[in-house]
């Protein structure tokens, strides 16, 4: 019993820090595959209902802001300056239209 208690502390500690020597490589590329989602975002495909899911839930726009979204083809697409619905606050009449950030 002492044995594998101490095979299962070994293992957290191990755990802890790998994860603190390598957070930056993490954060970064937890980052870029965020991205590479947000740039295949269409509004219809099941990597789309995942983001916006998570925005809606995480109360937030983009990786960063909402401003990541001026880079992705679906801001380009759009044709008006948007940003997707589920960026927008809750009870707000908001259009996803950048020139309402306060409602983003």
């Amino acid at each position: 019993f002492l044995a594998i208690i101490l095979v299962i502390f070994v293992a957290e500690v191990s755990a802890f820090v790998l994860g603190f020597v390598y957070r930056e490589k993490v954060k970064t590329d937890v980052r870029g595959t965020m991205r590479s989602v947000f740039e295949q975002y269409d509004g219809k495909s099941p990597e789309s209902t995942v983001v916006d899911y998570l925005q809606e839930q995480l109360h937030c726009c983009g990786v960063k802001n909402y401003s990541d979204w001026t880079t992705t083809q679906w801001f380009n697409s759009t044709g008006n300056n948007s940003v997707p619905l589920s960026c927008c606050q809750q009870d707000t009449n908001c259009t996803g239209r950048l020139d309402q950030p306060q409602e983003l």
